[in-house]
């Protein structure tokens, strides 16, 4: 079976090989033109003449000879017609809008004007029906029943008025008289719209039915090719000249569709040829309802993971097809990126005819980073919050060096500075001052002119950098858009707010897309479905096969109600679902082989279903449609285990790291061998991180330094005298004091002054509340004395590994040290999930334990280290002060209990056990330089949650 277009093509040159110079053959869009175009040429080799081809917009232009309207100047001309009815017709200058007020108004009338023409609704009948919605029958005498009906469930909704139906109303009985001076203001400039100008050529046609087939015009006969959704413009037009004898139509169609009511697909073709009489001069097919072909639908996980699938379709494909007659039709146009980059490079031939939206390009991701900068500013032009730096900094068309990157991000990373001052980030580049010098102060000229300067600056980076090469036309088109944009601004002359200025631009730059520069009909097709119109391939797959995108479930924005739109034919919603059916089902025609491709994962957005139209396809028919699902690895089966070997230079290493180790590095060792290689050996440093808000470590730490304050006097010095129950509630009254100045010392580091606000206020409650809970313990415990708050200890211990005498540094910060009784404490403050409890005693040095309580690891590291820097103080025992525990629990001892063994640790436990930990402490540090074992990742993958070289690791832990 033939091509579509070529069976027009061929039929042509059999009927018009004579008179093809006086012949017009009018198409949907331009690709089925192109397409027709080489069919034709390769049927009638050295031909001298072809017909002349339009668009069916092309076609309206030439016969009413109107330039349409950009739509930023509608808009304008649209407001002026508003504001002259409010404000002169009905002096109603109250319900008047500004231009600001009124354009979103403004953006839906000129969708519902352009409907309406090209409905051919009267406006003064449409917008009439509320003036009595009793005398409905009386006024519409040509509308049926139905359409009757809806009109009264239209007009019983309006029963009460309330101020907003009251204003909708208004307005919806002054349109009529907005509209004609709308499109007589358009009318003076030469100008027009496209709904308007499909109206104008019908009256033209109706006026003078010989007004397009003429001698004058030198065209005898107009051939519409591949229609199907008709608006009622272009029906009245095509019978108008079908009536005259000079109009010739070839409807694509097939009869499985065609001659059930039932099935949406063909809808409009049943309003057209069977209803309203137009003559198919092509006979339709009659293959749907015959076909026992095998359809393959795959289902995969994920939307953009459709786009994966493309590279074995390739593959499968025969090796002597000529690629022209294979097809990867998307019907999510947000796919075209990820599909372009599915496709293989070493692909012969690709033509990409889909437009290139600007929403998909790096121009756009920097533009929107440029108008979230000012809008930024707008409200603060000193300073700007640190992410929108950080945005700035990863955009392509920063063209700061790397070493004022670097300088920047590592100021702000180190001072966690979460505003920056505008005033440091000057002076680096012409196109950074541009993006960081706020517009807040300028009008919409100034404003404009400004965006203007930064869109030129854009140009030499985009020719430079093929990464963004289309970008480069673009720039020119967005140009062309400012410089209307900023005419209209002028001529309305009135005050706007930066939001509003730069909601205009993204608005009219949202719909801005460029053709790809393929228009050869070699090569594998990739284009969108509905672009497919009117074409045929034999190889087709086609993604984005999904319930919610095929049909789409948009719905545009409308002031006609839904009743309304019934009752005068206007579009639908369901119109554009017959539209959809019928491309879908159009592609069935010729294909040999059809792969449908869907998302099966269910989300808010996804139903994780295929089209209804499969399915309709599997139980209505008798193609063979054959499931199947597939998944594709996003990360590698298993992960690689890391071993480190303890080489010659690992050793040197680890001995330079031995030199000073902390009880927080032994905790480490024995949680994870490997974790404590990159730490403490290979020296990998965290990355630093701004902490906008405060995270566990910070809180730790602001807590720690309360409590420090606590027990310091106002010069900073500990506090030596007797710690009594009068002196801990002064201190609880100071406790808002020693909060707001932990936050300055160590989160903002003084670059923030005030009062904490947001979530830091509520973290600066709970810490307070947090200090004081702590403090009840010590009203508790008083009279005490505190030895020293924060004491840094160092203790050499000599080792002897493998006959070579090691004098090993212990060294770690003590947060507390009290007395009381003759008994010193060890007080360590601990946030988290710490607790008292220790399974065994012995269990605390046991590399690799599961059950490691690495708190109480580290607090009697620290008691065994102060013992050693202090033996003249005998009695000594580890404490800890496990907040959430304590307040849990209600525990009146900070001591920690040994279960098996069933007793508490105290001093006499810990001088017991003396020799006993410095035994143990000096066996790990020779399995730390132990040849034989090396570092290893840990077997308890839940740790790995917390570790910062997870990702190292590949064990992200969720």
């Amino acid at each position: 079976m033939m091509n579509f277009l070529e069976t027009v093509a061929s039929e042509i040159s059999e009927k018009y090989k004579n008179n093809l110079h006086k012949l017009v053959l009018v198409f949907p869009n331009q690709r089925q033109a192109f397409y027709f175009r080489n069919y034709f040429i390769k049927q009638n080799v050295g031909i001298n003449f072809l017909p002349r081809l339009f668009t069916i917009e092309q076609f309206i232009t030439h016969i009413t000879q109107k330039q349409t309207a950009d739509k930023i100047v509608q808009v304008y001309e649209l407001y002026n017609a508003f504001s002259y009815v409010y404000e002169h017709v009905y002096a109603d200058k109250e319900k008047s809008r500004s231009f600001e007020q009124f354009y979103n108004i403004g953006l839906t009338l000129l969708s519902d004007f352009e409907e309406v023409n090209t409905s051919l609704v009267n406006i003064n009948t449409l917008c009439s029906i509320l003036e009595d919605i009793e005398s409905i029958d009386k006024q519409f005498d040509e509308l049926s029943d139905e359409q009757k009906a809806y009109l009264y469930q239209f007009g019983s909704s309006l029963n009460s008025k309330s101020a907003i139906q009251q204003n909708f109303i208004t307005l919806w009985q002054r349109l009529p008289e907005i509209y004609n001076r709308f499109y007589s203001q358009l009318e003076k400039g030469g100008l027009t719209t496209n709904g308007m100008a499909f109206r104008a050529a019908v009256t033209m046609l109706k006026n003078n039915p010989a007004y397009l087939v003429n001698n004058k015009t030198g065209i005898s006969n107009v051939g519409f090719v591949g229609f199907n959704a008709l608006n009622k413009c272009e029906f009245t037009i095509f019978e108008i000249l079908q009536n005259q004898g000079n109009a010739t139509f070839w409807f694509d169609a097939d009869d499985y569709y065609l001659n059930n009511k039932k099935q949406e697909a063909g809808f409009f073709l049943r309003k057209s040829l069977v209803d309203g009489g137009l003559k198919n001069s092509l006979e339709s097919v009659n293959v749907i309802a015959n076909a026992t072909d095998i359809i393959e639908v795959v289902g995969v996980q994920g939307s953009i993971a459709q786009t994966k699938l493309i590279v074995d379709w390739l593959k499968q494909l025969p090796e002597d097809l000529e690629t022209a007659d294979a097809a990867i039709l998307i019907a999510d146009e947000s796919l075209l990126i990820p599909a372009l980059q599915s496709l293989p490079a070493d692909i012969n031939a690709i033509n990409v005819t889909m437009g290139l939206p600007l929403k998909s390009t790096a121009l756009f991701s920097f533009l929107n980073i440029y108008f979230n900068i000012q809008q930024s500013l707008a409200g603060n032009n000193n300073e700007i919050h640190y992410t929108l730096i950080e945005q700035w900094l990863r955009s392509k068309y920063c063209d700061w060096k790397e070493a004022e990157k670097k300088s920047i991000t590592d100021d702000i990373n180190s001072k966690n500075i979460i505003s920056v001052r505008i005033s440091s980030l000057k002076g680096i580049s012409v196109l950074g001052d541009l993006v960081f010098n706020s517009s807040s102060h300028l009008n919409a000229e100034k404003f404009l002119k400004q965006f203007k300067l930064l869109v030129k600056c854009l140009v030499p980076k985009a020719k430079e950098d093929k990464t963004i090469k289309p970008d480069e036309l673009f720039i020119l088109e967005v140009w062309k858009k400012i410089q209307v944009l900023e005419q209209m601004f002028m001529k309305i002359g009135q005050d706007f707010s930066i939001d509003f200025i730069i909601k205009t631009i993204k608005t009219f730059l949202s719909d801005l897309s460029l053709p790809f520069q393929g228009t050869s009909v070699s090569g594998v097709q990739v284009m969108g479905l509905l672009e497919s119109r009117g074409l045929d391939f034999k190889h087709v797959l086609l993604i984005g096969a999904s319930e919610g995108t095929l049909p789409s479930k948009s719905a545009s924005k409308s002031y006609i109600p839904h009743n309304v739109r019934k009752a005068f034919e206007l579009p639908l919603a369901e119109f554009q679902e017959a539209i959809s059916a019928y491309v879908f089902y159009r592609l069935l025609h010729r294909v040999k082989q059809l792969t449908l491709v869907y998302n099966k994962q269910v989300s808010d957005i996804s139903t994780g279903e295929p089209s209804r139209f499969i399915q309709q396809l599997d139980f209505e028919t008798g193609y063979d449609i054959q499931y199947r699902f597939t998944s594709f690895e996003t990360a590698p089966n298993s992960t690689q285990e890391i071993i480190v070997e303890k080489t010659p230079d690992v050793v040197e290493r680890i001995k330079r790291s031995l030199e000073h180790i902390s009880p927080s590095a032994i905790k480490t060792y024995m949680g994870c061998s490997l974790q404590f290689y990159y730490k403490y050996v290979a020296r990998i440093k965290e990355p630093e991180m701004i902490t906008e808000s405060v995270d566990a470590a910070m809180f730790g730490s602001l807590l720690h330094r309360i409590m420090e304050l606590v027990y310091r006097d106002d010069k900073g010095i500990v506090v030596k005298e007797l710690i009594d129950q009068d002196y801990i509630r002064s201190r609880i009254d100071r406790l808002q004091e020693f909060s707001s100045r932990a936050f300055l010392e160590l989160y903002t580091k003084g670059n923030v002054d005030g009062n904490l606000t947001g979530i830091n206020s509520i973290v600066n409650d709970i810490l307070i509340q947090y200090a004081e809970a702590l403090l009840q313990f010590d009203l508790d415990y008083a009279p005490f004395r505190i030895v020293d708050l924060e004491i840094k200890l160092n203790v050499p211990v000599n080792v002897n590994c493998n006959g070579e005498e090691l004098k090993v540094h212990f060294e770690g910060l003590v947060d507390r040290i009290d007395e009381k009784n003759g008994v010193y404490r060890m007080v360590d403050y601990k946030t988290g999930v710490d607790s008292l409890m220790i399974s065994g005693f012995n269990d605390l040095f046991e590399q690799g334990n599961k059950k490691l309580n690495g708190a109480a690891l580290q607090t009697i590291i620290y008691t065994f280290l102060y013992s050693r820097s202090f033996p003249q103080h005998q009695n000594i025992e580890p404490a800890l002060m496990p907040l959430r525990e304590l307040i849990k629990n209600n525990k009146d001892s900070l001591r920690f209990f040994i279960k098996d063994e069933g007793v508490p640790l105290d001093y006499r436990y810990f001088m017991d056990n003396s020799a006993l930990i410095e035994e143990k402490l000096s066996a790990i540090i020779k399995d730390i330089l132990n040849k034989d074992l090396a570092f290893e990742q840990t077997e308890h993958e839940l740790l790995c949650s917390y570790c910062t070289y997870n990702k190292i690791c590949d064990r992200v832990v969720f």
